[in-house]
């Protein structure tokens, strides 16, 4: 079940992107400075979602000893299994929101980079509004991942 601190803090990370995607679509001259520096944290995330994923498909077992008896453990496993599934194909489908992330912003460093470039195009100013929004968002949005891990932990720990 969804938290209200998760829907809370998804519209906080939905309107700060809001925000950085609007001011990067006025001034995108002034957003090219810091792509580079977006870039990186997302390339970081990139390597956080696969570790991430990785530990969600590591095997799992409830022992006997926590569950009893009557083949508790082994629903108490299936019913972690499916969590962890859940957890997985979610934090997937993030992975590949930092992959586009990353991809706008690389985009937008090669086609801002060189002199004379003209900021004031169309395809200049939704490039940096695209990268802005979906970085933001991103960046914002995964600082929950330290909550999730703490989860997974210590549910595993509770249970084995």
């Amino acid at each position: 079940m969804i938290s209200r601190g998760a829907v809370i803090w998804f519209f906080i990370s939905l309107g700060a992107a809001t925000c950085a995607g609007f001011s990067a679509w006025t001034n995108p001259e002034k957003f090219s400075g810091v792509v580079s520096l977006l870039a990186t944290i997302i390339s970081i995330f990139v390597g956080v979602s696969l570790a991430v994923i990785a530990v969600l498909n590591s095997p799992f077992a409830v022992s006997e000893r926590v569950a009893g008896a009557d083949g508790e453990a082994s629903r108490m496993t299936n019913v972690v299994r499916q969590d962890e599934d859940t957890l997985a194909s979610g934090q997937l489908i993030f992975f590949w929101i930092y992959f586009g992330a990353l991809g706008l912003a690389l985009a937008f460093a090669w086609m801002s980079s060189g002199k004379g470039v003209i900021f004031n195009t169309y395809l200049m100013k939704g490039l940096a509004s695209a990268t802005a929004f979906v970085g933001v968002f991103a960046f914002l949005w995964s600082t929950r991942l330290p909550l999730m891990l703490k989860q997974i932990s210590s549910q595993r720990r509770r249970l084995s």
